[in-house]
């Protein structure tokens, strides 16, 4: 009685699932800090069916499923290291037009495979397949162990948030009876007038001077409470400081930051009185969806195709942004990848935030919109025009944030104008963090420091009594200020303190107040 078809050809079943697995186990080995085992799981599923299909079809061209598995190993290489493949055709053949030379070597490479399969004998080719077996059992290992291992370590570090006061607070708070919709508009990587004056010697006092004219408070000397998005963003929409706990100084790990950006507790302060959510995210995985989202548009990693839309989610758009696959969807007409997305999606956002403003049905709303901006890929000089990937100008970040605060400029007066006089929201304009310096942990010099937390921090209150704001304010007491003034809460301000970390340490936080702010 013949077995099943794994059981029969199981040397080479296993090696095509050993080498379809390798792509997914070095990029989790990569991204043990931040990727989910569910998000790994489901790369793994993806990338056995794609070997799967490859496999059976190459099976029906070389009448064999010894020979058809060799192909489909063979396939891996050009399917899961296209960006490489590409560099080096652009650097070695560069006289022929990009695209039909990377296709086309590509094609030539696995028609030379299947040509030379075609010609190998099944005793030879059940060898190679016990070979590729053997090697693909020695390599998986060597990746699984150590994604395994980092996957646990990771486990051993957390976080916790003190804003027990907060939600005291807010959960005994009354609901106003016209209560205000409230934006909280973050824009990544704005550098605070401070730092770009003393690292770029650019004088944004223009564009502080328009928002004051707009009704604005600018806070003068803010610095964000921490150097990267993740714990800046979960303490900001958390209302409290951050304490981590375990060996934070030996292991990298962002998932505890990341579930409290998922899940915040303004925002789930709000929506217990009666508050909407609305979710206007980037290409960055915690705002990019929300399951506590009541609206929550799609603008990253999408697959667009005439009269069908397919996201595929933040894990995996990093994970196929160096494959073929993402070079396919861009051929198709998407624009898929980071790179080529992220223009069009700060286009996007701004229309779904002005969607929001001008959608005024009586329910009052919380909308966070993530803006990767004037965060790179550089993509806009200051007019709004395109600029080459190729450009390496020093200019390239001043350009890209001269053109948002034309861009924000022109968002505030569209929110503003959408709403009555009497019934004016509230909006909070905010870095949360500065652009990056060669160095910003806690040994770098004071002005690395000092360039990176360095942040825009910007308010805007209905009936414009600015008497609880100050020139220091941190985003950790944003959210307060604005409970106390239109929530009735009396919740004390926490220390404005500012903290840096090593890059692969982010919960490794030390205190740098009196360093930046000399």
């Amino acid at each position: 009685m013949k077995g099943s078809l794994l059981i029969r050809h199981w040397p080479a079943a296993w090696a095509v699932a050993a080498f379809s697995m390798l792509p997914v186990l070095y990029f989790a080995k990569s991204n043990t800090a931040e990727l989910k085992v569910s998000e790994a799981a489901e790369l793994g599923l993806f990338a056995l069916v794609f070997s799967g299909i490859v496999w059976a079809a190459a099976r029906l061209a070389l009448r064999g499923w010894t020979k058809g598995a060799l192909f489909a190993i063979a396939a891996t290489f050009p399917a899961y290291h296209y960006v490489s493949w590409s560099g080096f055709i652009a650097e070695h053949l560069p006289f022929l037009p990009p695209t039909p030379a990377l296709y086309g070597t590509i094609i030539l490479f696995l028609a030379l495979i299947l040509v030379l399969l075609r010609r190998t004998s099944p005793p030879r080719a059940r060898m190679l397949t016990n070979y590729f077996a053997v090697l693909g059992t020695v390599l998986v290992l060597m990746n699984l162990v150590p994604a395994v291992r980092d996957f646990i370590r990771t486990t051993q570090v957390g976080v916790t948030v003190h804003n027990e006061d907060f939600v005291r607070a807010a959960a005994d708070a009354d609901l106003p009876d016209d209560p205000p919709d409230i934006y909280y508009i973050v824009l990544d990587r704005y550098t605070g007038q401070l730092g770009l004056k003393e690292r770029f010697g650019f004088d944004n006092a223009p564009f502080v001077e328009t928002l004051r004219g707009k009704g604005f408070y600018v806070a003068d000397a803010s610095f964000a409470n921490y150097p990267i998005t993740a714990p800046s963003l979960a303490s900001s929409l958390n209302a409290g400081l951050l304490e981590a706990h375990g060996p934070v100084e030996e292991i990298n790990n962002r998932k505890p930051l990341h579930e409290l950006v998922e899940r915040p507790q303004v925002v789930r302060s709000l929506q217990e009185k009666g508050y909407e959510y609305a979710l206007i995210g980037s290409w960055w995985g915690p705002t990019q969806q929300s399951p506590i989202a009541d609206v929550n548009p799609e603008f990253a990693w999408n697959v667009e195709l005439p009269g069908w839309r397919l996201h595929t989610g933040n894990a995996a758009g990093h994970f196929y942004t160096d494959t073929i696959f993402a070079g396919v969807f861009e051929q198709l007409g998407s624009d898929y990848t980071a790179a080529k997305a992220h223009g069009p999606i700060f286009g996007e956002q701004l229309t779904e935030v002005r969607r929001q403003a001008e959608r005024q049905d009586g329910t009052p709303k919380f909308v966070l919109a993530h803006i990767l901006m004037p965060h790179p890929p550089y993509v806009f000089d200051a007019a709004g025009r395109r600029i080459p990937a190729s450009y390496a100008g020093d200019d390239r970040y001043v350009q890209q944030l001269r053109y948002t605060n034309r861009e924000m400029d022109r968002l505030m007066d569209g929110i503003l104008a959408a709403y009555p006089k009497d019934r004016k929201p509230v909006i909070v304009l905010a870095g949360d963090e500065g652009e990056y310096t060669y160095r910003f942990d806690p040994s770098a010099p004071d002005e690395q420091i000092r360039y990176k937390t360095n942040i825009l921090n910007a308010f805007y209150f209905p009936g414009e009594d600015y008497g609880s704001l100050y020139p220091t304010i941190t985003p950790v007491n944003a959210f307060r200020v604005v409970f106390n003034e239109f929530f009735g809460t009396d919740l004390s301000l926490l220390p404005d303190r500012t903290t840096a970390s090593p890059s692969k340490r982010p919960l490794h936080w030390v205190d740098v107040t009196d360093r930046v702010r000399r």
